[in-house]
């Protein structure tokens, strides 16, 4: 049995925390059966090749079927409805870099990395974007589909978000109803951002306006910090 493990960070800006959710499986990590729709798997799997790197760090992925990762962690400050500027500067500890090294699998949307022999893998959320770019970080990245309509899991809080006509509701495992409100998708920096109401990440008896961009060619939404995580192949 192998347990998975999600590297987080505190979705609040400048909050740092590597953390838990955790969820075992004795599942294997790449099933025969066809992959769910929106997977990006093939895509990621295909991509999984050679050296990328960015201000943010290092992904170099090896031919024998291992992956390094180093990666600074130092949280993010928001800029706006879906804008953020990632923080690449802060002190270097434990906490504010990611450093995996091991045995690589791939998710629908994510990478994981064996980190010690009883076969703990801990995962970074991944996809391809709409013009083929990789983005590999800490961040919400789930299937809405072209119509914009439907339900997407949020996996990094574990939210499941429904978008309707003009109307939005997200549910949570730690409350007993969800948050329905208007929502609509506005145009951002020459993005989609689909803007909703969900729960006050300082009080959860609140709301707030939240954002995603939606990627159109692709059907994902997907959380503006891994947006910005970008990550291209070094020369």
């Amino acid at each position: 049995m192998t347990r998975s493990t999600r590297v987080l960070v505190g979705a609040l800006a400048g909050m740092l925390l590597v953390g838990s959710a955790s969820s075992a499986s004795s599942a294997p990590d790449t099933p025969r059966a066809p992959a769910p729709k929106g997977s990006q798997r093939a895509a990621l799997v295909a991509a999984a090749h050679g050296v990328y790197r960015s201000d943010l760090g290092t992904l170099e992925f090896r031919s024998d079927g291992t992956a390094s990762f180093s990666i600074v962690n130092c949280g993010f400050e928001t800029r706006g409805l879906a804008q953020v500027k990632l923080v690449t500067d802060c002190a270097q500890t434990s906490n504010t870099r990611i450093s995996l090294d091991g045995k690589l699998t791939v998710k629908d949307h994510g990478y994981g990395i064996q980190v010690d022999a009883t076969g703990t893998t801990q995962i970074l959320d991944a996809y391809i974007g709409d013009t083929g770019d990789l983005h590999v970080g800490l961040g919400d990245v789930g299937y809405l589909g072209r119509t914009r309509r439907g339900t997407v899991k949020l996996p990094l809080h574990d939210d499941e978000l429904t978008v309707g006509n003009g109307t939005c509701s997200v549910r949570d495992p730690f409350h007993r109803q969800p948050v329905v409100g208007p929502c609509r998708f506005l145009t951002r920096d020459g993005r989609q951002v689909l803007r909703y109401r969900g729960r006050d990440p300082f009080d959860s008896r609140k709301t707030t306006a939240l954002g995603l961009v939606y990627l159109p060619k692709t059907g994902l939404v997907v959380a503006a910090e891994l947006e910005a995580s970008t990550f291209a192949p070094s020369p």
